[in-house]
């Protein structure tokens, strides 16, 4: 049975620059992680994926300020809003043991001073009752489960290839069995043949420690290959969302069309590929209305005047726009 692990109810965190002036990086955003699942978010560079996911993990820079909305993670006493825990609850409690993230750069997110397993050992020990010893033998049949020999087990960061580090960073994140994995951009700076190594790895250890995945990306291709369900995401804001298949073949909002019109096609009819005109707006100052709309073919008077709901037009779909 699938059931929810994290639900994000109407979240919006804002960056607040020193001018007075604060940037909506996540403005109004929904959605729930189902266990064993994928969810796939996707958009543009500039749309908020990243600082959602630092958001939904609570590692926010000093100036970032959740303002509204609720992070619901699912925990062996039921469902916590972590929005409402001190940074030392959530430390000690929550974030690692049952939510955690797979940071893009996995050179950035390891230290280069310290060997690969005593980093992994470290999460271990800080949220679990455990020896040490015990701890050892868990990173180092981790580091087998994501297909790295244990005896790499005192090597430093800088000894391994970009997909083993990748490797070993997936591995910390499931050194305490989380049931939520964040996936932020895994794939950043692979090259093709490690980026499918990768997703293959996510998708078998999620088959054998069946935890919800959240996967972003701005690759839609890849979304294709790991996600069950697609949130598109724009200027801060999900435009549409629903299963898979659905929005692959059958894209309802504009943005969606002109993100899936811009990848190659290894079969079928061969057509030009078409760009999307413009660039993501400023989110200190986002445009009225509807937030595609300078960008968007199909804008009426509405879209300039009105900001569209996401609302639910069937089938487990949900779209923000004037025009469907």
């Amino acid at each position: 049975m699938s059931f929810e692990v994290l639900k994000v109810q109407n979240l919006k965190m804002y960056y607040y620059m020193e001018d007075g002036q604060f940037v909506r990086a996540v403005d109004g955003i929904s959605f729930s992680v189902f266990k064993g699942r994928t969810l796939g978010i996707v958009g543009e560079s500039g749309c908020g994926k990243s600082s959602l996911a630092m958001t939904l993990i609570r590692i926010l820079p000093a100036n970032a300020k959740i303002v509204n909305g609720s992070i619901e993670v699912l925990t062996d006493r039921g469902y916590v809003d972590i929005t409402k825990l001190s940074e030392s609850e959530l430390r000690s409690r929550i974030r690692w043991k049952y939510i955690s993230i797979i940071p893009q750069g996995a050179m950035n997110a390891l230290n280069p001073f310290i060997k690969i397993g005593d980093q992994i050992v470290e999460a271990i020990l800080l949220h679990e009752n455990i020896s040490r010893r015990e701890a050892e033998e868990r990173a180092k049949n981790l580091l087998k489960c994501v297909n790295i020999d244990p005896s790499r087990f005192d090597s430093y960061p800088h000894e391994l290839s970009g997909g083993q580090r990748q490797r070993v960073v997936i591995a910390m994140a499931l050194a305490t069995y989380p049931k939520v994995i964040i996936a932020d951009e895994p794939t950043t700076a692979l090259d093709v043949i490690t980026q499918a190594q990768v997703i293959k790895l996510l998708k078998d250890l999620q088959k054998k420690f069946n935890f919800g995945l959240l996967f972003i990306t701005h690759d839609l291709s890849l979304i294709a290959q790991v996600a069950d369900y697609v949130a598109v995401m724009y200027a801060g804001k999900i435009v549409e969302y629903g299963p898979l298949d659905k929005v692959y073949n059958e894209p309802l909002h504009p943005y969606t069309k002109a993100l899936l019109e811009a990848i190659p096609r290894l079969y079928g009819e061969k057509k030009r590929l078409r760009g999307i005109p413009g660039t993501p707006p400023d989110l200190r100052n986002p445009p009225p209305g509807c937030r595609f709309h300078p960008r968007c073919p199909y804008a009426d008077e509405i879209c300039k005047k009105e900001e569209p709901e996401l609302r639910n037009v069937g089938e487990g779909r949900l779209v923000a726009c004037h025009l469907v």
